[in-house]
């Protein structure tokens, strides 16, 4: 009976030893910096041209953004890990839609010694919106913004160009979402 246990026990480890070795324990977090601007292009106003009639501006304001993402990858295992393809993509909302787009994308190969942190710092995305808000009177015309902003990323890991052994997508929603953003015409 006892030997049975132990050779239950000796196939049970030697089976997730051959799963840990798919998958390479990696830590990966992204640091995000941002540098953003505020412009008013129309400030809201009334203006009254004669008797009953008043017409109303709206407020005009373009804020731009360009967003930098630190990636930080290190390699959690006592072994040395070679030709490890690191892909990113920055994802872009649309503020009207609210569909998401790549805007950015990279690729690097890079070598770990063990227990080594390595840092890639992404290409700057830059973000456009622009917001008109009607804030006097009754306007039959709704408010309205237009452009896109910063939504997420996704960083993957391979190994030998094909093999994927971590990932990171933030939000977690991008799980789903990154195949119909790579071919959004099969969608």
């Amino acid at each position: 009976m006892k030997t049975y246990i132990v050779v239950i026990i000796l196939g049970l480890t030697l089976m997730t030893g051959a799963q840990a070795q798919q998958k390479l324990p990696m830590r990966i977090t992204v640091e995000k910096h941002q540098e953003s601007n505020r412009d008013t292009l129309q400030k809201a106003r009334a203006v009254n041209t004669g008797g009953c009639r008043t017409m109303h501006y709206a407020k005009v304001t373009q804020t731009s953004q360009e967003v930098t993402l630190d990636i930080k990858l290190m390699n959690m295992t006592g072994k040395q890990a070679k030709d490890l393809t690191v892909r990113y993509y920055v994802i872009a909302r649309d503020i009207a839609t609210r569909n998401l787009s790549i805007c950015g994308r990279g690729e690097q190969t890079l070598d770990f010694n063990p227990m080594e942190t390595k840092i890639l710092t992404t290409e700057p995305v830059s973000f456009e919106r622009r917001d008109t808000k009607f804030v006097t009177g009754t306007v039959k015309t709704p408010n309205r913004m237009i452009g896109s902003e910063y939504h997420g990323i996704i960083v993957q890991v391979f190994q030998g160009g094909a093999t994927p052994v971590a990932s990171l997508y933030e939000p977690i929603s991008l799980d789903q979402q990154l195949p119909k953003l790579q071919n959004p015409r099969a969608n």
